[in-house]
C-alpha cells in the first residue's frame, strides 16, 4: 500500500518538460506494472483472496495499455503525457481505496478468527 502511495506522490509531481518527461513517465508506469505484477503473485501464494487479484490485473493491464500508448504516440507529447498521467492517477487511487477498504473489513475478522484459536 506505500508504494502505491509513493508512485501516486511521484505521478503527481511529475511535470512535462519536453520528450523526455515521456520516457520517465514510461519508466514510472513499468515500475507500476511490476510492482502489482509482485503484489499479484504475493497474494497467489498467500491470501489467495480472488477480488484482490482482480483489482490488481485490472490495473495492470490499464497500466499496459497507458505504457502501450505512450510507446506509439509520435505527436502531440504533452496532451498524451497529461492524459496518460491523470488516467494512471486514477486507476492506482481507485485501488488503494478498494484494497484499503477491504483491508479495513478484513483486519476485525482476523482477529476473530485469532482469539477463537486461542
Amino acid at each position: 500500500m506505500y508504494e502505491l502511495l509513493q508512485i501516486r506522490a511521484q505521478l503527481e509531481t511529475m511535470p512535462y518538460k519536453n520528450t523526455a518527461s515521456l520516457f520517465e513517465l514510461r519508466m514510472v508506469l513499468m515500475n507500476t506494472g511490476t510492482l502489482l505484477t509482485s503484489r499479484h503473485l504475493a497474494n497467489q501464494r498467500g491470501e489467495k483472496d480472488i477480488m484482490t487479484s482482480k483489482l490488481l490485473l485490472s490495473t495492470f493491464r490499464n497500466v499496459r495499455n497507458y505504457y502501450h500508448i505512450l510507446e506509439t504516440t509520435k505527436e502531440a507529447h504533452e496532451q498524451c503525457f497529461k492524459n496518460i498521467k491523470e488516467l494512471a492517477l486514477q486507476d492506482l487511487v481507485s485501488l488503494y481505496r478498494k484494497l484499503r477498504t477491504s483491508n479495513v473489513v478484513n483486519m476485525p475478522q482476523e482477529q476473530q478468527v485469532l482469539s477463537a484459536a486461542r
